[in-house]
């Protein structure tokens, strides 16, 4: 039996980016993928999803976890051809209040796109549902501290759990049922300590914090991601390996990232 494993397709916050300044890592916007065998569950579908084709071609059940509706977490649904058309595609959406107005498919409609596609089923959650996709893998959602009734979301698996925590602002604590016990986290790691006063109340957090939660929570593996576009890889570099000097266990999330669920790096 194939053990899960955590992609990263794109670890951008706000908007996509590219060029020579962002080649390490990555442009497109939040897209993971936690994938064994032919089951998939993609958390979130920012412009990373465009590269998901490869990951789940083979799949036949792909399960689409979205922490909410801003377009940096949704674009990619633009492109559903990256999903086998025999593939039962599921995608849940863990906010009450916007889930139960607008579908996070209806940018795939008129006037907002020229094709409408058959995207399987739609799943609207509480804010504090548990999901069981299959025998192996379940989803907890919880409120996040963010604009527009976000969540963060955990995912457990039988080789191991890891809890996205993005889009995150500092100032309300981790609800410690959603990190205790994972091998890693997902941080939002969007600002520096300077930047952050300037920008309160915007809804992200600075990488400081995401230590602190590791730290109280004994979590051996932290994953900062959300990057500034603006932030360079030369930026991006620095930051981690003085981070590095507060929480060996830190890393700056890159596009083409691999972990096992343990948390350990399997990037070639």
């Amino acid at each position: 039996m194939d053990a899960y494993k955590f992609y990263v397709l794109g670890c951008r916050g706000s908007r996509p980016v590219s060029g020579v300044n962002c080649q390490q890592f990555g442009g497109a916007t939040s897209c993971y993928i936690i994938k064994a065998g032919q089951h998939a569950v993609v958390l979130d579908c920012g412009t990373g999803l465009y590269q998901a084709g490869p990951y789940l071609k083979d799949c036949t059940q792909i399960d689409i976890l979205l922490t909410h509706l801003h377009y940096d977490h949704i674009l990619g649904l633009l492109d559903w051809s990256v999903f086998p058309e025999t593939a039962h595609v599921r995608v849940y959406a863990g906010v009450e209040h916007y889930s139960r107005q607008y579908n996070p498919t209806d940018i795939l409609k008129v006037p907002f796109w020229p094709i409408s596609p058959e995207i399987g089923e739609t799943i609207c959650v509480g804010c504090h549902s548990t999901v069981y996709l299959n025998e192996r893998v379940s989803a907890r959602f919880a409120p996040a501290n963010h604009p527009d009734d976000a969540t963060i979301i955990r995912v457990d698996t039988d080789n191991g759990s890891m809890c996205l925590v993005c889009d995150w602002e500092h100032g309300v604590d981790v609800p410690a049922e959603m990190v205790e016990g994972c091998s890693f986290i997902l941080y939002d790691g969007m600002f520096t300590e300077m930047e952050y006063p300037s920008r309160k109340g915007w809804g992200h957090s600075i990488w400081q914090e995401g230590v602190k939660l590791a730290q109280k929570m004994e979590i051996p593996h932290l994953v900062i991601t959300h990057h500034l576009p603006e932030r360079t890889d030369e930026d991006l570099l620095a930051m981690e390996a003085y981070a590095r000097h507060a929480f060996p266990g830190i890393h700056f999330a890159r596009a083409g990232d691999v972990y096992a669920m343990s948390g350990e790096d399997e990037t070639i």
